[in-house]
C-alpha cells in the first residue's frame, strides 16, 4: 500500500507484494483448515514482483512456513491465475499434488503517478492496477477438481502490439464443468 504525498514522494505503510500475498495465503489455509505443513505445491502469481530472483514463491513460502517441494512463480497479468489453475490441475489431476496453494498478488501503485490533472479516463483506469492479493486452496480428495474450460489466450494483435485478446462472446460461454 503506497502513498503519493503532495511533494511527489511515495511512502509504504511497510506492505510489499511478498506480505500481501503472505497474508491472503495464511487467510485461505485458515479458511480451509489446512496446515501449511500439508502442502504439496504452491503457485504464486503477480505482474508486480518485487524481486526477479529470489521468485515470490520463496517468500511465501518462507513466511508461511512452508516445507520444501513443489512451488511455481508465474508472472502474469489478468490471466494470470488461470494459469495458475490449469497447472494446479495439472498437478492434482496426475497425482504430484494433493493439496495447492494459489496466491495473486500486485502492487501496482507505486508504477503510477496518480495525478488530479490528468485526463479522467486515464485516472479511472489506475484504479484497475491497485495493490492487493487473494489465494486459494485447491484439493483433489472430492471427486476431482472442477476442469476449467477457457477461451481465454494470450497473443498478439500484431507484431508491433502485444496484447491479451479476449472475445467478449466468448467469455461469456467459459465455463467451469465438473468432470
Amino acid at each position: 500500500r503506497w502513498v503519493r504525498t503532495d511533494d511527489g514522494t511515495t511512502e509504504t505503510d511497510g506492505e510489499s507484494v511478498s506480505t500481501l500475498a503472505a497474508q491472503a495465503g495464511r487467510r485461505a489455509l485458515e479458511d480451509a483448515g489446512v496446515a501449511a505443513k500439508k502442502l504439496d505445491a504452491v503457485i504464486t502469481v503477480s505482474m508486480t514482483p518485487e524481486y526477479v530472483s529470489p521468485p515470490l514463491d520463496f517468500f511465501v513460502r518462507r513466511d508461511l512456513g512452508i516445507p520444501e517441494g513443489s512451488s511455481f512463480s508465474l508472472q502474469s497479468a489478468c490471466t494470470g491465475i488461470f494459469r495458475a489453475v490449469l497447472l494446479a490441475e495439472g498437478l492434482l489431476s496426475t497425482g504430484r499434488a494433493t493439496i495447492v496453494l494459489i496466491v495473486a498478488a500486485d502492487a501496482g501503485s507505486p508504477y503510477f503517478v496518480f495525478d488530479h490533472n490528468l485526463p479522467k479516463d486515464l485516472r479511472m483506469s489506475m484504479a484497475l492496477y491497485g495493490d492487493g492479493a487473494g489465494a486459494m486452496v485447491l484439493t483433489a480428495d472430492q471427486g476431482g477438481l472442477a476442469r476449467i474450460e477457457s477461451p481465454l489466450s494470450v497473443s498478439t494483435a500484431t507484431e508491433q502490439r502485444p496484447g491479451i485478446l479476449l472475445s467478449a462472446s466468448e467469455i461469456g460461454r467459459a465455463s467451469f464443468r465438473e468432470r
